[in-house]
């Protein structure tokens, strides 16, 4: 460290200006800060060199943190996949369900209006029947009808 002296000895008043003389010569103030600051340097080197260490350190740890936090993410999307994958089955299974209801729903329809008709031909069937018979004697009587008959039905 410098002197008091030597500090106070800056503020020294020189001569005026002209020649130079010896008590007149300004101090190399570039050598007396250097001289004045190199101790102070010297002695935050040790405390450069831990901060170093210490963002060093810091740069280890987060690259650390980043891995665990990468293989937690990791995790975590790997368990989304396999819940997606169970969330999709349990959904189709869940439709297929509500499918099958709708479908034997819409059968048991079907199957009503089947029987409805059904019931219903029973019904009209004798009197189609009935009606279709009608028709062919009718039709059958009039080809056989003597007097319509080219080949005679009387000989």
């Amino acid at each position: 460290m410098p002197r008091v002296r030597d500090l106070l000895y800056r503020f020294r008043p020189s001569a005026a200006p002209g020649g130079a003389t010896a008590a007149g010569v300004p101090a190399d103030r570039a050598r007396d800060l250097a001289a004045e600051l190199d101790p102070v340097f010297a002695s935050l080197a040790d405390t450069e060199r831990e901060c170093a260490d210490i963002v060093e350190r810091a740069r280890l740890e987060a690259a650390r943190i980043g891995a665990e936090a990468g293989a937690a993410a990791e995790s975590v999307r790997a368990a989304g996949r396999a819940r997606v994958a169970a969330e999709r089955a349990a959904a189709a299974a869940a439709i297929r369900h509500d499918r099958s209801a709708e479908i034997s729903g819409a059968s048991a329809a079907v199957d009503r209006s089947i029987a409805h008709l059904q019931e219903h031909a029973e019904r009209l069937l004798p009197d189609y029947v009935a009606a279709g018979v009608d028709s062919v004697q009718a039709l059958v009587g009039a080809e056989v009808d003597p007097r319509r008959d080219p080949g005679g039905g009387s000989r």
